[in-house]
């Protein structure tokens, strides 16, 4: 075979090798999804959908704690290892760690990636203000963590219609709205792979793998 006839036959093999690559990617990453372990993590939305980058929700995973609750421990140095326990209907952020057995040592599961927690200082509730030699000291203030997760999620990708709708619906959850979450596949490798999103109850799944 001639040198200008085999170029052509080479670029065609080689297109080939990649899009079979391509496919096989896809389908490990379809199996390890539907193989690990099923979380819902509470989120919120942030920016708006970049027109440079296609059509996506753009996520942030964060959670508010209760008031007078403290940061979870290990969240202040180098952490590679995050830990997850139930809190009710999902899962929160128990810790941080540098190995994966010592984040199980902190909660029940164990994904890869880092967190940081803001405490914020809430004033107190005075009430009717008491004066007197028997008044009592205005209560101390209170502090309340917001944990911000960091796992390699922050996008859901979808058509434009259906992405606008899930970051609106996501700013509403955020003004005392319904509850938002990401549903998260934790795999066997600590790696975290998004499954799809819940709003008020209404799960929408990635569709695209």
């Amino acid at each position: 075979m001639t040198a200008p006839r085999a170029l052509p036959v080479r670029i065609a093999l080689a297109g080939l090798v990649l899009g079979a690559a391509l496919v096989g990617l896809v389908v490990r990453e379809d199996r390890a999804r539907a193989a690990g372990q099923e979380v819902r993590l509470a989120m919120e939305a942030v920016d708006p959908r970049s027109l440079l980058s296609g059509h996506y929700a753009a996520l942030r995973l964060t959670e508010t704690g209760a008031e007078g609750a403290a940061c979870p421990p290990g969240l202040t140095g180098a952490v590679e290892w995050i830990a997850l326990s139930p809190r009710g209907d999902h899962h929160s952020v128990a810790g941080g760690a540098t190995t994966r057995e010592a984040a199980l040592a902190l909660g029940s599961l164990a994904v890869r990636g880092s967190a940081y927690c803001n405490d914020f200082t809430l004033p107190p509730d005075r009430g009717p203000v008491a004066t007197g030699p028997d008044a009592e000291p205005p209560p101390a203030p209170e502090s309340q963590p917001v944990v911000t997760l960091d796992i390699g999620i922050d996008r859901f990708y979808a058509d434009q219609d259906e992405a606008l709708a899930i970051e609106t619906a996501l700013r509403d959850a955020g003004r005392d709205g319904p509850e938002a979450f990401a549903i998260v596949s934790v795999g066997a490798d600590g790696r975290a792979r998004l499954k799809g999103v819940e709003i008020g109850g209404q799960r929408t799944e990635l569709t695209w793998f």
